[in-house]
């Protein structure tokens, strides 16, 4: 019985990579792909995909497949600010040159807002096996495990870091809290909870295609809960823009970014603070016992991590502009989950999940030893790195109210989207 038991996981490991090996090999190659559906993808038959375009069939439910997996890589590239690209025509999509991987980064990192530009034509080939792979793994159930897990969290190709940061610290907290963001309704739809201060809202949410899959951020095997976060946050934000101002697909209004703040208020109904962490030229009063600026610094935002890691109250800093630290990608959030208050050493999670090994003793020159997006940084060094942080007090963002339901929190109707679509083409034509 012992070696039974042994072998049915081994066994098992050996169907799954198995399956696997089999998957990729009968995947199709990304210029296939387009080159089977171009004109089909080509509504107004101009020979070119406008974004419009690419939009419309991103948005679908019935893309699916490599399909799905094909559009949702030309949406990430073209939503990209990475590269500067020519018109997306046939011969582009399809005669193009592939690069080598030391050509191109395909990681998710490498399409948010934290990299900085690239030359040469995207890496279209990667980006589209990875999307399949996506699309093939995970499961549609909201949750598909008894518990989420933050090794599960991954931030995918959108500008999303303010997002997930938060959620990772959230679940960092307390797993099993993340099931109350929701409300899975008897039709199979869901809601989720947001709150902020001037209402409570349950957003619903649109059923998950598999282009929001490949395009959002990913909880893994754990469900598609991560992308379900992702398209009713955006709904939320596009619906409080003009009409005329909202995206055909919801996650299009938080690709280029946002503030950490509100996510946390909206997480756990408490208001969020904000903590600076650049000191202020202006020459301060003297006093024989005042401490300098950058010790002052020190000792408050010490003290605010220590009684937050105290009170499991929900952290994220975020970097400026401009970072000179290796493995350390700028405009980036990150989840504070552990502070040692007699080390006086943080430990973060980045969104990406990444891996990074210094070329050297680790520290600001050479940055941190950090494995699934884990490091650990001492608190003078990430108030040299890093540029504020975001903390959540005790203080309630609002009265307790009754959420407000909003029965269809679409980004743009199914009549919107084809009266844009219909213009588009008239436009061009």
């Amino acid at each position: 019985m012992t070696n039974a038991r042994r072998t049915l996981p081994l066994f098992a490991a050996f169907l799954l990579a198995a399956g696997h090996v089999a998957a990729q090999q009968s995947l199709p190659r990304f210029t296939e792909v387009v080159r089977d559906n171009f004109s089909l993808w080509d509504l107004d038959g101009d020979g070119t995909l406008s974004l419009d375009e690419i939009d419309s069939w991103a948005s679908r439910a019935d893309l699916a497949g490599h399909q799905a997996a094909a559009m949702a890589t030309i949406k990430a590239v073209a939503r990209s600010t990475r590269w500067t690209l020519p018109p997306l025509t046939h011969e582009y999509l399809v005669d193009g040159i592939e690069p080598t991987q030391a050509d191109a980064d395909d990681s998710d990192a490498a399409f948010d807002g934290s990299a900085g530009p690239a030359s040469g034509r995207p890496p279209f080939e990667s980006r589209f096996r990875r999307a399949a792979d996506r699309i093939r793994t995970t499961p549609r159930a909201l949750f598909a495990r008894e518990e989420p897990s933050l090794a599960s969290l991954r931030q995918g190709p959108l500008g999303s870091c303010f997002l997930i940061a938060p959620v990772g610290a959230f679940i960092a907290r307390d797993p099993a809290l993340t099931y109350r963001l929701f409300i899975q309704h008897q039709d199979g739809a869901a809601s989720m909870r947001i709150r902020s201060a001037d209402q409570s809202l349950l957003v619903r949410i649109d059923p998950i295609t598999d282009a929001d899959i490949a395009l959002s951020s990913t909880s893994g095997r754990d469900g598609a809960w991560m992308p379900a976060v992702e398209k009713a946050w955006g709904s939320h934000v596009a619906l409080r823009r003009p009409e005329d101002q909202r995206t055909l697909t919801p996650t299009d209004a938080i690709a280029r970014g946002g503030s950490s703040g509100p996510i946390i208020e909206a997480l756990t109904g408490h208001r969020a603070m904000r903590i600076p962490f650049r000191v202020s030229s202006r020459p301060a009063t003297p006093s024989a016992s005042a401490l300098s600026p950058q010790e002052a610094l020190f000792q408050r935002v010490h003290k605010a991590f220590a009684d937050a890691a105290a009170d499991s109250r929900l952290v994220v800093v975020s970097t400026p502009a401009e970072v000179a630290t290796p493995g350390v990608p700028r405009r980036h959030a990150y989840a504070l989950i552990a502070y040692d208050a007699d080390t006086h050493t943080a430990t973060l999670w980045n969104p990406h999940s990444n891996t990074f090994s210094p070329k050297g003793e680790p520290g600001l020159d050479n940055g941190y030893l950090t494995r699934r997006g884990r490091f650990d940084v001492p608190l003078s060094d990430l108030l040299a790195i890093f540029g504020s942080a975001w903390i959540e007090t005790h203080e309630p963002i609002g009265p307790a109210t009754q959420p407000r339901p909003i029965v269809d929190a679409s980004a743009m109707s199914p009549g919107a989207l084809k009266a844009r679509t219909a213009r588009a083409a008239e436009q061009k034509n």
